[in-house]
């Protein structure tokens, strides 16, 4: 069963047609991917992650030179507080781009902590995440995984020349160029998208599970 959301104040983000918001804690209601006004994100996510974390978001750049979307903040926000790093990220596109919400995690971090957090909040909720292999470094017994990618249960597994054949338009330049490197190989397979339509419920399963994290690491303490 998902949880049920609470109600929200029309008044915390009133131009805002996208995500839904709860200031005191958690979120409310869906998306349909509209995210137009930053105060009120901004707001939200000094509320919940302080304002060093809120303000570090809207400067800093992933891996390939792109700024945080708003959609995936609270995520990748919630991921730093928990000491985790990360590399890059997305909120999801239904015109371009992977079309579901995703965030690079260095294996530096406890990932085998993260796994445990995120079957956790599979048990309750009904869009289901996990998180997968995505980069490796080294050759033969060297080799071993340096970036996982944390995102929803998606469709089929299907390779990357597969899906690359499929949907060149879908990988970046620079992302053709690290996928090419010898040092940076993608595994077996990787999911295909989301449907379109269920995008919006993504990423506001997004927001919800930076609660998650970010309750898992107050119980821990």
């Amino acid at each position: 069963m998902a949880k049920e959301a609470s109600p929200v104040s029309e008044t915390s983000h009133p131009d805002w047609s996208g995500l839904q918001l709860n200031l005191e804690k958690g979120y409310s209601g869906g998306s349909n991917g509209a995210y137009r006004h930053s105060v009120s994100m901004h707001e939200y996510l000094n509320r919940t992650l302080g304002q060093e974390v809120a303000d570090k978001l809207y400067a800093v750049k992933d891996r390939l030179g792109m700024e945080v979307d708003e959609g995936i903040m609270p995520l990748v926000g919630a991921l730093w507080k928990s000491g985790y790093s990360t590399q890059a990220s997305c909120e999801g596109h239904s015109d371009r781009g992977r079309k579901y919400p995703w965030v690079d995690v260095s294996a530096e971090g406890d990932i085998e902590k993260l796994k445990q957090i995120v079957e956790a909040y599979n048990k309750t909720h009904d869009l289901k995440w996990q998180v997968v292999p995505l980069f490796y470094s080294g050759e033969g017994s060297e080799k071993k995984v340096c970036t996982y990618q944390l995102k929803p249960v998606t469709g089929q597994v299907r390779t990357f020349q597969e899906l690359f054949e499929l949907r060149p338009s879908d990988f970046s330049e620079e992302e053709r160029k690290k996928l090419e490197d010898s040092n940076y190989k993608v595994p077996e397979g990787i999911y295909n998208p989301l449907p379109e339509e269920k995008l919006p419920e993504a990423v506001q399963s997004a927001v919800d599970l930076a609660q998650f994290i970010l309750d898992a690491e107050e119980q821990k303490q």
